[in-house]
């Protein structure tokens, strides 16, 4: 699952680990935000304090149809 942390500008980062989720932040720190001049420490504690893991994404079809099933089953008792 994804590590997502949202930036103050509003831009969401994701990344596949915890190191993977630092080097992004840092890199768009670097790009986007490079007068703020942000420490390794200052990011690792935004990432930690904001940053979270991201559930699977869920497909509305397929939640849908799981609910119809369990709704006809339900209903019949079965």
């Amino acid at each position: 699952m994804s590590r997502v942390f949202t930036c103050i500008c509003g831009q969401e980062l994701r990344a596949e680990s915890d190191e993977a989720i630092f080097r992004v932040a840092k890199e768009h720190a670097t790009t986007k935000h490079a007068d703020k001049r942000y420490s390794d420490q200052d990011l690792q504690t935004m990432l930690r304090e904001n940053g979270y893991t991201a559930g699977p994404p869920a497909d509305s079809e397929a939640v849908t149809l799981v609910k119809r099933v369990f709704r006809e089953v339900w209903e019949k008792g079965d």
